[in-house]
Formats: structure tokens, C-alpha cells, sequence
């Protein structure tokens, strides 16, 4: 499967979304990607919800061929809000997920928690959405991968400051303690009063990189791609498993 993450950096905002948006799909479609995840926030920067969701559908129209995970927005339900993401495919949004922890730029927007940890097949392997500030929860990592998840997308928005080694202590850190691939896009740029920034990394178990640092593409701006060796991660787990030692019932009632 070959996967896309997308940086989006403040001097894309000169041009619309929506035609951002349409050309990383383009560039993704070229190189015959299957998979591409946005980051985070992206959606708040449409007109409104409605109008978010509707163009992110008539991409997904657009480029069929492609599952869409269209980053993140603050989704408003039952007066309550909430930082979801979702994908799409086809025109249809199949899997939804609402973050399950809140950092403190997020509590004082007042947002809510999500209660559920979705699981899903995509192109027939099991995945997840970690969600932004989820990735520093290792019990949500850890739950994905006993459930049989391969791979995990990843919308992010890394408040400032902060540095390099945080950012790696989230999602790089997760896949290397439950071996899954992570495809982890991250939002550059200003949103309501605050600023973010994070690398795009598409990440790997140590056993299945090259360079052996479970990095296998990573950008400041742009678009990257990789295709996952998803036919090799049962030889990485026969080498080092850790799920094996664990007290998997603990987990079971975890969300």
C-alpha cells in the first residue's frame, strides 16, 4: 500500500483550502497512492463544517481510487464540541473518530471527549485514527495494537513551543513499543491565537526501516509518500512482540 502524509505550512493559506487540498490529491494520484492523511485543523480553516464536509466529500468523488483522512475539525454535536476526524471514500464517509483526551489549549476551548477508540479495515487491513493529542496517551497506542491494527493515521497539531524530542515521544515512540506503520501529518501555521508545529513523518517498526530509526520519510512542508511493507510486520512482531507479556484483559474495558 503506498501512503501520502501532507504537511500544510502557513504560505499555503495564500491560496484557497479546498485547491490546496486538490492538488496534493493530484500529486497522490500520479504516484498511484492508495492512502493520504492531512493534518490536523485543516478543516477550520473552510467556511463552516457543513462546508468542509461537503467539499471533502466531492474530493473523495474526485479521486475514488484514494482513502481520504481530510485531517481534523471542531465538530459540534448534541451542544457539545469536539475535535474529530474521519475518512472518506468514494464519496462517503466510512469511519469517524473523536478525540479521547484533551490537552490544555484544548480544554480551554472547551472541548469534549471522544469515548471510543474506532477500529476499522481499509483496503482490508485494520486501522485507527490516534488523534493529536492522543498520541501522548500510550494506553490508546497500545489498545489500537491489541486489537490487530497495522496501521495508524495520525492528524496533528503540535502547539508551540515545542521541540522535536516531544513530538517523537507521541506516535514514533507508540509504533516502536506496538509495531504498527503511522502515517503522521502536522499542522504548521496559526489557529486561534496559538501556534503549532510538527514534522510529517510516515513511521515504521525499527525492524522494517532501512536507516533503523523508524523514520522513513519525514518533512516540514509538502507532500511525502512510502509504500508499507505491510506484508513484513508478522517477521518484525517473531523478532520482538511486546504485546505478548502484557495482561491483555486489563485493556479490554479501556474505552
Amino acid at each position: 500500500m503506498r501512503a501520502a502524509a501532507v504537511a500544510f505550512d502557513a504560505l499555503a493559506k495564500n491560496a484557497p483550502i479546498y485547491d490546496w487540498m486538490h492538488e496534493q490529491l493530484e500529486r497522490a494520484k500520479e504516484a498511484n497512492a492508495s492512502l493520504i492523511v492531512f493534518p490536523a485543523l485543516v478543516g477550520n480553516l473552510f467556511k463552516s463544517e457543513a462546508d468542509f464536509i461537503e467539499k471533502t466529500f466531492s474530493l473523495s468523488e474526485r479521486f475514488p481510487d484514494i482513502c481520504i483522512c481530510p485531517g481534523s475539525f471542531f465538530e459540534t454535536a448534541g451542544g457539545r464540541t469536539y475535535h474529530t476526524s474521519f475518512v472518506v471514500h468514494g464519496g462517503k464517509r466510512l469511519w469517524k473518530q473523536r478525540q479521547l483526551y484533551l490537552a490544555k489549549w484544548e480544554r480551554k476551548r472547551q472541548l469534549s471527549r471522544g469515548n471510543e477508540l474506532v477500529v476499522f479495515e481499509m483496503h482490508g487491513v485494520k486501522t485507527a485514527i490516534i488523534l493529536n493529542t492522543d498520541v501522548f496517551y500510550p494506553q490508546v497506542a497500545r489498545f489500537a495494537a491489541m486489537q490487530g491494527v497495522t496501521i495508524v493515521l495520525s492528524p496533528l497539531s503540535l502547539i508551540k513551543p515545542a521541540s522535536f524530542a516531544k513530538q517523537l515521544s507521541g506516535l514514533w515512540q507508540n509504533v516502536q513499543q506496538n509495531l504498527f506503520f503511522a502515517i503522521e501529518s502536522a499542522f504548521n501555521g496559526s489557529f486561534m491565537d496559538a501556534s503549532f508545529h510538527g514534522k510529517t513523518i510516515i513511521h515504521a517498526p525499527l525492524e522494517l526501516n532501512e536507516r533503523q530509526n523508524g523514520i522513513v520519510k519525514m518533512t516540514d512542508d509538502g507532500l511525502i509518500m512510502h509504500d508499507l511493507p505491510l506484508g513484513k510486520l508478522d517477521r518484525a512482531k517473531r523478532l520482538y512482540n511486546p504485546i505478548r507479556q502484557l495482561n491483555i484483559p486489563a485493556y479490554r474495558k479501556l474505552f
